[in-house]
């Protein structure tokens, strides 16, 4: 996303037609991007755990597929946080990163001691979700006319479904 900031940030000054190409494809990318790494960390948690860390560290497994998804969240994140820098909103930036992180804290807070790793994992990525949930509402109130169409999802959904499957079943 820094490689497309310098684009994003003069379309948002002399072309809005432009901008809103530009981040429709960002966000496009993004949102494959992040969804094909989440899906990687998923089904090959085991052996990147072994690998780097050996036998005693295959319980940080399940936490790591969890945190896959947060990986994902990022990527939206990250599209979003870079509009709204190019945009200058970055007071509408600052309070959805920090109703995302208020939140991934206190479900942290609240979970560490009852549910452990796992427990602050699934916290850790609620916490990114809401985060990039915040920061797209943002941009989208502060403008509107880059609201990103949302036809990517259901392609990707297949695609990561018919390979999730493949993969967890050893057909591929």
């Amino acid at each position: 996303n820094s490689a497309t900031f310098p684009v994003l940030s003069r379309a948002a000054d002399t072309a809005r037609t432009r901008l809103a190409r530009a981040l429709q494809r960002v966000f496009d990318v993004n949102v494959i991007l992040g969804g094909w790494t989440a899906l990687v960390l998923v089904l090959a948690a085991e052996p990147i755990i072994s690998f780097l860390g050996g036998a005693e560290f295959e319980r940080a497994t399940p936490v790591l597929r969890i945190q896959a998804l947060a990986i994902a969240a990022t990527f939206l994140a990250a599209a979003w946080g870079t509009a709204l820098i190019a945009v200058r909103a970055q007071r509408p930036l600052f309070w959805a990163t920090a109703v995302g992180v208020g939140a991934g804290v206190a479900l942290t807070a609240a979970t560490a001691p009852t549910h452990g790793a796992q427990g602050v994992a699934a916290a850790v990525m609620i916490g990114e979700v809401v985060r990039a949930a915040a920061t797209g509402v943002a941009l989208v109130r502060v403008q509107p006319d880059l609201r990103p169409a949302l036809g990517v999802f259901p392609k990707l959904f297949v695609a990561l479904a018919i390979a999730g499957l493949l993969g967890f079943t050893g057909m591929s």
